[in-house]
């Protein structure tokens, strides 16, 4: 009997786990499509705003270039990873305890990638639409931009 829980219990989480893969994947083509949107910016850090939740945050930046104005954008009840208006953005993803203010930010979103430092460095980062409700909440108490 106790094999047969076992075996029961084995197979309903392999069913859960190729559920799980299959939704996240469904969700990360769903973020790439989203994102290819010829948008490219970069600037210098101004300030960097931390969550509690896995080192999500906002980077606030002033641009030097950018291909676009002005942008802010939903997609369903997603959010993407940045806001631009009037020569400033915002980027919302995950900020490390080595980024500082002063540092460049560079911005392809059509291969949803983050450059910092990219005249000198070859650290990057990754872009992905905002679902989570509680980074969501973060960006609306704590968007500068408005």
């Amino acid at each position: 009997m106790k094999k047969y829980r076992f075996l029961i219990l084995l197979f309903a989480l392999i069913i859960f786990i190729f559920y799980d893969l299959k939704i996240s994947r469904q969700t990360s083509e769903f973020s790439d499509k989203a994102l290819t949107n010829n948008i490219k910016f970069e600037g210098k850090i101004k300030y960097l705003k931390r969550s509690d939740n896995h080192a999500f945050g906002i980077i606030g930046v002033e641009l030097t270039k950018s291909n676009i104005k002005n942008f802010d954008r939903k997609i369903n009840s997603n959010m993407f990873p940045y806001k631009i208006k009037n020569g400033y953005a915002e980027v919302y993803a995950t900020v490390s305890v080595e980024r500082k203010t002063g540092e460049i930010i560079k911005v392809i979103s059509d291969s949803s990638t983050i450059y910092y430092n990219p005249n000198y460095s070859n650290e990057m980062g990754s872009l992905f639409l905002i679902s989570d409700p509680i980074n969501k909440r973060f960006i609306e108490n704590n968007s500068e931009i408005q």
